[in-house]
């Protein structure tokens, strides 16, 4: 199809015969928002084994274009199945080649790609531009709702790769930002961020895992103490996070904020030209923690 209702027609199409490549025309797909109880999205692919794969440039973004109330905004893809943590996990879903325009803040709505209850998730040579919070954000077990001021989710994500992306937020002059936090990966154990580049994030691969101690294993549940709370009793998450050859330019508050176990950060660089704004540097809070070859 030539709009959002074509590729959502062929991305549900695939899914009810077992998954396939679904080959986006070049274009600019602007998705309306869907809402779930708690989940919302533009575009959602919950079927295991869809590659959804853009040809020349294609663009998807919302087509709200306000994102001043947490009511209006929403991921542009979701990867995963909305407001349920029993279903079975989402496999090997693989976005290729795609151009993403995001906005805003953190687990708000404003990421341009959510990803919840998964396993081994690809994200291989996208585009994320206009991206003013986080553009991939893995949603881990008690994850907050701002729009309905509730947390919800018991679920998490498991051995993705973000693979040759490239990141691009827009030019500020506000030295320490923190605004922007490219790759969100709390809510996954066993990442690899390989080969990427960033311009102008606050942080590039930035995140807080629940895991106390290299030790500990994620059966170590633990019951949030938070006003609210009904959920009881959730899985560890963030751990294992593999990044290399990676580039960052112009972040303004850390490159990289890992606070983790099992983490290395290996090969690439950390530049800026505009040393009064950016003085992106490195952050490791936990155990098992590498960095070798960094420039």
């Amino acid at each position: 199809g030539g709009g959002p209702s074509g590729v959502k027609a062929a991305v549900k199409w695939r899914s009810d015969n077992n998954g396939g490549v679904v080959v986006v025309e070049p274009g600019t797909y602007a998705f309306p928002p869907v809402k779930g109880t708690n989940d919302k999205w533009g575009l959602n692919i919950a079927t295991s084994y869809v590659e959804l794969e853009g040809v020349g440039r294609v663009v998807f973004k919302r087509s709200v274009t306000s994102l001043t109330a947490y009511s209006d905004c929403y991921p542009i893809v979701m990867v995963g199945t909305p407001d349920d943590n029993s279903a079975d996990a989402v496999v090997g879903v693989k976005l290729k080649g795609n151009e993403l325009e995001g906005r805003d803040h953190l687990h708000d709505g404003r990421m341009a790609v959510l990803v919840k209850n998964t396993r081994r998730t690809s994200i291989k040579g996208c585009l994320f531009t206009k991206i003013d919070s986080s553009a991939i954000f893995f949603q881990k077990p008690a994850v907050y709702d701002y729009e309905n001021s509730t947390y919800y989710n018991t679920t998490k994500n498991y051995d993705a790769e973000i693979l040759d992306c490239r990141f691009e937020a827009e030019a500020h002059a506000v030295a320490g930002r923190a605004l922007l936090h490219a790759i969100v990966p709390e809510g996954v154990d066993g990442l690899t961020v390989a080969d990427c580049s960033s311009v102008w994030c606050d942080d590039f691969v930035s995140s807080e895992g629940s895991y106390q101690s290299a030790d500990e294993a994620e059966t170590d549940t633990f019951t949030p103490t938070v006003s609210g709370w009904t959920l009881g009793a959730v899985k560890r998450t963030g751990r294992s996070w593999n990044i290399s050859n990676c580039h960052c330019h112009n972040s303004s508050e850390h490159a990289y904020y890992l606070s983790s176990v099992d983490c290395t950060l290996t090969g690439g660089s950390i530049t800026t030209d505009a040393l009064t704004i950016c003085d992106g540097n490195v952050k490791l809070r936990g155990d098992f923690m590498t960095v070798t070859g960094l420039n």
